[in-house]
């Protein structure tokens, strides 16, 4: 991957597409933003007439003023925000897509919360909101990137000590593999434990480092092996350097990666705090370029992962 290269083609892109589309998408930004300020207002107003004047005790008051709130912020999310930032990923975000090939934005979910929960990366987990996802090929390797929260929730129903937990955030990558398998074979982070299931076996590896940082589970010891040769668990440990945040050189924050090969597939989660492909929004100006170029560094790392575990090479792993 010539990053010297992609970077060129990203200033053209800007230059060319972006850049001449921003002073309308930020006009209509401002008219939206005020709508938005506007609406609020009139939503507070509301809130407390319904909180002040209405002659119910306290509690009643207290849940017809969640009512109220949950309706207005319903209403203004999808009467402004959300089709406004839709609009900006349809017109914006695809053409920084289209740099690294034939890349798509779907709201079609691209990998279920079913599959999710058949490799046990988060045991606990109930639900999964997705936000961006894309899809493409490049290089003969068809690639499936979904940006998600997965939740679950604590404590008895109707408790006030009920509350809602985030499992992960960040992105799934779900890429085609060069070499064939049939089996199921899950990585996980050594603090991540077993399995709730025994289906899958142990593996044990001659990496003592590897087997520090991750645990392994098949349901075919031979194929695990096959997979997980020593080039390829030493790229692995690799990974997290692509997406580690840093401070003046140094590591404050380090992903943790889950990983699953199934059905010709791998498939890596990898945690991040970070909001990725987000192009710009209703409170702040679109005519800055850093928004897109951060754009453009989200899918080089992305990238990066592809060619450090040499996923585009029909090699020996």
């Amino acid at each position: 991957m010539d990053k010297a290269k992609l970077k060129q083609k990203f200033e053209q892109i800007y230059s060319n597409k972006i850049y001449p589309q921003l002073s309308e998408l930020e006009s209509e930004r401002v008219v939206i933003k005020q709508k938005v300020i506007n609406s609020a207002i009139v939503l507070l107003v509301i809130a407390a007439i319904v909180y002040f004047l209405l002659p119910f005790e306290q509690k009643i008051r207290l849940g017809v003023l969640g009512i109220v709130a949950f309706i207005g912020i319903v209403y203004i999310q999808a009467g402004f925000v959300v089709p406004f930032i839709k609009k900006l990923k349809s017109r914006l975000l695809a053409s920084i897509l289209s740099i690294f090939g034939n890349f798509q934005l779907t709201d079609k979910e691209l990998i279920s919360f079913n599959e999710i929960k058949k490799y046990q990366f988060y045991p606990k987990s109930e639900r999964m909101n997705t936000d961006d996802k894309i899809f493409g090929r490049y290089q003969e390797l068809d690639i499936f990137i979904q940006e998600c929260n997965l939740t679950h929730t604590e404590g008895a129903r109707n408790s006030e000590k009920r509350r809602t937990v985030k499992d992960f955030s960040g992105l799934f990558v779900k890429v085609t593999m060069q070499k064939r398998f049939k089996g199921l074979t899950i990585i996980r982070p050594d603090i991540a434990g077993g399995f709730a299931k025994n289906k899958l076996q142990r593996v044990n590896l001659e990496d003592p480092e590897f087997e520090k940082m991750f645990n392994v589970f098949s349901d075919d010891q031979i194929e695990a092996r096959y997979l997980l040769t020593t080039a390829f668990m030493e790229r692995l440990k690799n990974i997290r350097d692509i997406f580690a945040k840093k401070e003046n050189g140094k590591v404050i924050f380090a992903p943790e990666i889950n990983c699953a090969f199934d059905e010709g597939y791998i498939i890596i989660a990898i945690e991040s705090f970070e909001d990725f492909f987000e192009v710009g929004s209703i409170w702040s100006t679109l005519i800055n370029k850093d928004n897109f170029e951060k754009v453009f560094y989200q899918m080089i790392s992305i990238f990066d992962l592809i060619y450090t575990l040499k996923l585009n090479q029909n090699i020996g792993m």
